[in-house]
């Protein structure tokens, strides 16, 4: 039976000139029958091909950095190291370099060698049957956790903004794409969700770039599971609320929608219930979370960019179980009814709709959409779409 040392390595058509070198140490070192792969998938195809050999996995990750830089796919560390590490297949780390660090375990190739005598091998049939069951499992689990498309809408600069910010500090780059009108980005996976964010370029419902015709095109684009609009929102409860209160609609009503007669304003929009699942999942998620209060209730929407008590206090005579305000819903609500997509919308209170231009303005709508995107995060983490 003849040693095999596989080693996962890239070399995109020799653009690293070192990898030569490298190759050339590591043969010198081994003296052994060597194959070099850059991708999980042709270990296994290698595998299932290979008859009696004993084999040794080494990985050599040393470019990664500037693999990232150079915007190449990096197999070895975003891929192959998790699945080796899926399988609890031992492998060791190997660089051409001597800068090595105590911590690392990371080995220089003139150690392999020695490294060697002391590390595990695997027979060709028991890789077989590792992948098998590593396969069959994958399998399951993606029957049983099949990734949902989650479709976040924000309205304003200062959402888009935050919501950038708070998702990168988890680590979640965003890549763009844009198809026809619609520049979407795209954030990876967080629990079993797929999230993609779009930013409308008008305020509001109705306008040419607003809520109602931005989504509808996005769905028609990503075709998501689930959308959940982010943002801001005003306070209709200023004696039980606070700045930066979460607020998540039970049901939303378009408050312009009316019959007016002489002496009185009749509401005529029906009051539509959000989404079953998305109520479930996040009214679950508030029971636990600590960082902000969270409010599920009745929010109405209107395109009216509203800084008047008076009015406030008229939507707050019409709508006295209203726990908020804001603009863009109503836009949200027609287009994902209209194409039978789930929905809810989650904004934290920034002010109480009257006395907006303060000196504390931008803090508050800053704490405000914070506060919802950290209770996003969390809700995504912890429950499956």
């Amino acid at each position: 039976m003849k040693d095999l040392h596989i080693i996962f390595n890239i070399d995109y058509k020799n653009k690293f000139s070192q990898l030569n070198f490298f190759r050339e140490s590591i043969l010198r070192q081994i003296r052994k029958d060597m194959i070099e792969i850059p991708t999980i998938e042709q270990f296994k195809t290698l595998i299932s091909r290979l008859e009696e050999c004993k084999c040794y996995i080494w990985v050599h990750p040393s470019y990664a950095s500037e693999l990232v830089q150079e915007g190449l796919p990096n197999d070895i560390l975003n891929k192959v190291i998790p699945e080796l590490d899926s399988m609890n297949l031992e492998y060791k780390r190997i660089t051409r370099t001597n800068n090595i660090r105590s911590d690392d375990e990371t080995y220089n190739v003139n150690q392999m060698p020695v490294v060697m005598k002391g590390m595990r091998y695997y027979h060709t049939s028991e890789l077989r049957k590792m992948i098998a069951k590593k396969e069959e499992m994958d399998l399951k689990d993606n029957i049983e956790n099949q990734s949902k498309k989650v479709l976040i809408v924000t309205a304003t600069q200062i959402e888009a903004k935050t919501f950038f910010s708070i998702f990168e500090k988890k680590r979640k780059k965003a890549v763009s794409n844009s198809i026809k009108n619609i520049t979407y980005w795209n954030f990876g996976q967080i629990g079993n969700s797929s999230i993609f964010m779009i930013k409308q370029s008008d305020m509001g419902s109705l306008k040419v770039s607003g809520s109602m015709l931005t989504i509808n095109e996005a769905i028609d684009t990503l075709n998501p599971d689930y959308i959940i609009m982010v943002g801001i929102a005003y306070g209709l409860k200023k004696d039980k609320q606070e700045i930066g209160q979460i607020l998540i609609s039970r049901e939303l009503e378009n408050y312009e929608s009316a019959k007016i007669l002489r002496k009185e304003k009749i509401p005529r929009a029906p009051k539509i219930p959000a989404g079953t699942l998305l109520k479930d999942r996040f009214d679950n998620a508030s029971i636990k979370y600590k960082k902000s209060k969270v409010e599920m209730g009745f929010i109405v929407s209107g395109d009216s960019l509203v800084d008047s008590k008076e009015f406030v206090d008229e939507l707050k005579d019409r709508y006295p179980e209203a726990i908020g305000g804001e603009m863009e819903g109503t836009g949200l609500q027609s287009s994902c009814e209209k194409q039978k997509k789930e929905w809810i919308l989650i904004k934290g209170i920034c002010d109480w709709g009257y006395n907006k231009q303060h000196p504390n303005k931008d803090k508050d709508q800053e704490l405000a959409i914070n506060n919802v995107c950290d209770f996003l995060i969390y809700t995504l983490k912890n429950f499956n779409f």
